[in-house]
């Protein structure tokens, strides 16, 4: 597929069975991907640009709907893909990962050998045997985008885990954690959650949050209103204590609290059946169908900005 909608991210319309047409499985639906925004964020943060562009907006919860509401859009509040493949692919296995370390989404340093030293004092710090990384850091470390699982020394090996290109992440990502006992991490990021959902303990130690400057380029990139609400949201996350405070269930509350959290950022309580998700992704009409695919290769060729 050369290019996507959000509904493709992860293999998410594959996960729940739509049928390849066209340049994307899903031709006039976006469907939102992560919690990093909360469960109450402001429309501009969840709903980008280019996603404007669709039919029909799924998104994870009550919440985001009604934020949605005074755009006259359809919007439906069906939970996010991970709780898809959670409900689809969750079983009780053994868990043979110990303590899985899970670091930033993106490693900020140029030095590769730094990175990983720095990474493998983290791990060995906490007793972690593994450590779990995206598609991009996996692959800028290893050298190895074939395995899924790369061994840089003898005590710590390396886990291939989010890719948006992969259609079969979401199956591998729950495969992970229901593997693992116990994820030690300093981000903040849908992992939490998903980790909760899948009954690990969670450990969130020592945050690291970038400089506010790290985030001027993306910023450069947007038009108003998202330019506004991303430039309060990464404030919020760099100066302010309302991310952290979101997120406090980690640090110094039960097991439940953490749970009942990891729902409402997961959405649990609005998921449907797949049938219904394949209907509202179903075929649009011809002109629209043309109109959706042209814009998604302007914005695959960057003639377009998704913001």
């Amino acid at each position: 597929m050369i290019v996507w909608s959000t509904a493709d991210f992860y293999g998410a319309s594959e996960l729940i069975g739509t049928r390849r047409s066209s340049f994307s499985s899903f031709p006039k639906v976006s469907w939102t991907h992560g919690c990093i925004f909360g469960t109450n964020p402001e429309w501009p943060i969840f709903l980008s640009k280019h996603e404007m562009r669709f039919k029909k907006h799924l998104v994870t919860n009550k919440y985001q709907r009604d934020a949605l509401s005074f755009l006259n859009l359809d919007v439906h509040a069906v939970g996010l893909p991970f709780a898809y493949a959670h409900r689809r692919f969750f079983r009780d296995v053994p868990r043979d990962i110990k303590r899985l370390y899970v670091p930033s989404h993106s490693i900020a340093n140029q030095n590769i050998a730094l990175d990983i030293e720095n990474m493998l004092k983290v791990a060995h710090c906490h007793g972690c045997s593994d450590v779990l990384l995206n598609q991009v850091d996996y692959c800028r470390l290893t050298k190895n985008s074939s395995s899924p699982a790369t061994q840089i020394n003898d005590h710590v090996k390396f886990i291939k885990g989010a890719d948006i290109r992969d259609s079969h992440c979401l199956e591998r990502m729950v495969n992970i954690f229901q593997s693992t006992r116990s994820i030690i991490t300093d981000a903040i990021g849908s992992h939490l959650y998903y980790a909760t959902l899948c009954g690990c303990d969670v450990h969130l130690v020592d945050v690291k949050r970038p400089s506010l400057k790290s985030y001027e380029r993306t910023l450069m990139r947007m038009s108003s209103p998202w330019r506004e609400a991303f430039e309060a949201y990464f404030r919020a996350y760099v100066y302010g204590k309302e991310i952290i405070d979101q997120v406090s269930c980690f640090i110094d509350q039960s097991r439940d609290v953490a749970m009942q959290q990891a729902h409402e950022m997961i959405g649990i309580d609005c998921l449907v059946s797949d049938e219904i998700i394949r209907r509202m992704g179903s075929e649009s009409s011809f002109s629209s169908q043309i109109f959706i695919d042209t814009y998604l290769i302007m914005r695959k060729l960057r003639m377009v900005n998704d913001y």
